[in-house]
């Protein structure tokens, strides 16, 4: 059945697109219901853009989705290929083989009122509002993703427990807070290498994947807020250096919580955090053991603070993390 045949199953005021327009014959209305089951919408998300994980039934895997409204459609000669949204779905291809972030399935549309019911509300929302302001059709884009199968760092580094005792366990632990902020850099990197922006790196979006012979960090759903570089040059670059300013702080926060001489002292990394931001400044703590990473973080922030331009690029911080390990 289609929710939309029901009104008191589905709030929709939309109409459905003419039969045999171009892009109705383009539509894979229906796909989702029938490759996936268990759908579960993300607390948080809404707006014209919703995120929610689903169960492949043949292949027992969890994917990422990220659900997205298309607006003012004509419902005659549409051609979608040249907006924003299907730009960004090209982009996230160059994605496929990284590492360090969230590989990129596939992406189609489908006629809004066909979606599974847990994406009714939130969908039918956003066609309803797009339509009240504009008028035309909609359709749903649906873009699939990698779901990492880890723990979010946060939760990672609340479970570890450094023993500042040991000096074999302390280099471990060291050794590790580098690899990670190498990770890190690594993935911003590729991501603008992709021509994309706004990794929109945070604890919760970043997974530690336990998988091989050592931990490493992937970006996860961040990656579904990804946008397309553009406007000026000086735009995009001050999209780059805010990135690299993001991963410079979750790089700190790693240091500072897996550092043996620095989580000893268990100080509040949420106000070292402000600080940085704010002022640019690192503990006191962390420049005394890692001086020269230190100097790097903060040089790092130094452009997105003040307004000039990048001091340093996400390749450049990637190259002098891997110099700094050596």
């Amino acid at each position: 059945p289609i929710n939309g045949d029901d009104p008191a199953a589905a709030p929709f005021v939309a109409p459905r697109l003419p039969a045999g327009s171009k892009l109705a014959n383009c539509l894979h209305t229906g796909h989702l219901s029938a490759t996936f089951s268990n759908v579960e919408v993300a607390v948080g998300t809404g707006g014209s853009r919703c995120t929610f994980r689903a169960l492949h039934r043949l292949e027992c895997v969890w994917y990422a989705f990220d659900v997205e409204v298309l607006a003012r459609l004509s419902g005659e000669e549409d051609d979608i290929s040249a907006r924003p949204e299907l730009r960004r779905v090209r982009h996230l291809g160059a994605l496929a083989d990284s590492r360090h972030v969230a590989r990129y399935v596939t992406a189609w549309c489908e006629e809004p009122a066909c979606l599974p019911e847990a994406l009714q509300a939130q969908v039918a929302e956003a066609c309803n509002q797009a339509l009240a302001k504009e008028g035309g059709y909609c359709v749903a884009l649906l873009v699939q993703t990698e779901l990492c199968q880890g723990t979010d760092l946060d939760s990672w580094l609340d479970s570890r427990n450094i023993d500042t005792t040991g000096a074999a366990i302390g280099q471990n632990e060291a050794l590790q807070a580098f690899t990670f902020a190498e990770h890190l850099a690594k993935a911003c990197r590729e991501i603008h290498r992709a021509g994309l922006v706004r990794c929109n790196f945070r604890p919760g979006s970043v997974s530690v994947v336990e998988a091989g012979k050592a931990p490493s960090l992937k970006v996860g759903s961040a990656g579904l807020a990804f946008a397309v570089a553009g406007g000026s040059e000086e735009a995009q670059e001050a999209d780059r250096a805010s990135d690299v300013f993001e991963a410079v702080v979750l790089i700190m926060k790693v240091l500072l919580r897996l550092s043996p001489q620095t989580s000893e002292a268990r100080y509040d990394t949420v106000m070292a955090e402000q600080t940085f931001r704010k002022h640019g400044v690192v503990p006191q703590e962390l420049e005394d053991a890692l001086p020269a990473h230190a100097a790097l973080l903060q040089r790092a922030a130094a452009s997105p603070r003040t307004g000039q331009p990048p001091s340093l690029t996400a390749t450049e911080l990637f190259a002098e993390l891997k110099r700094l390990r050596r």
